[in-house]
């Protein structure tokens, strides 16, 4: 089954939505941690997703627990999100909300501003809780230097007021960031 018209969100909120016809639906925490699991680091091994997502389970447990989630999810969502077997990876016809969103910020001085799985805490599940920060902190790492890239243009063409915006919301992410608070100063 192809996954058709599907984009996952995995900032803010996470969900999928489909426009024909339009639907959204929120992910549970595992599914939206699953997803985000292979959307950012896939192909992961098969073996390696249940262990994080199901760390008290054993290995085959694990296994069967991932499986049964990802039948579910097909039938749940009438098509296949993860291309399943030894490797796992998001199915190459469903776009996540991410590059949109660091497309968007050269021209848009708000875009990006949501996190990575909204508001979820997985730090009940110790290597799952770790794997998520070190996610938000790629994704604040991208954010940022995009947003740095067009504080700059904004500071080589003249549009000061608005490249303070840019450099304020960088401050406001990292306020020990010398090079950020220079830039701020600057503009």
């Amino acid at each position: 089954v192809a996954s058709g018209n599907w984009r996952l969100h995995l900032l803010g909120l996470p969900r999928l939505e489909r426009t024909q016809p339009a639907v959204a639906i929120r992910l549970s925490p595992k599914d939206a941690a699953l997803l985000a699991l292979v959307a950012l680091d896939g192909p992961i091994a098969a073996d390696h997703a249940a262990g994080l997502v199901w760390p008290d389970a054993d290995r085959k447990k694990a296994d069967t627990n991932l499986r049964q989630r990802l039948f579910r999810m097909r039938r749940d969502f009438g098509t296949t999100l993860i291309t399943s077997g030894v490797m796992l990876q998001l199915a190459p016809d469903v776009p996540t909300d991410m590059a949109a969103a660091m497309a968007q910020i050269a021209s848009d001085e708000n875009a990006g501003r949501e996190e990575l799985l909204g508001d979820l805490d997985f730090e009940s599940l110790p290597d799952l809780g770790a794997w998520v920060r070190m996610a938000r902190a790629r994704w604040h790492e991208q954010r940022d230097a995009l947003l740095a890239a067009a504080a700059a243009q904004c500071e080589s063409s003249g549009a000061v007021a608005r490249g303070l915006t840019y450099a304020q919301r960088i401050v406001d992410g990292n306020p020990l960031s010398e090079h950020a608070q220079r830039r701020l100063m600057r503009l």
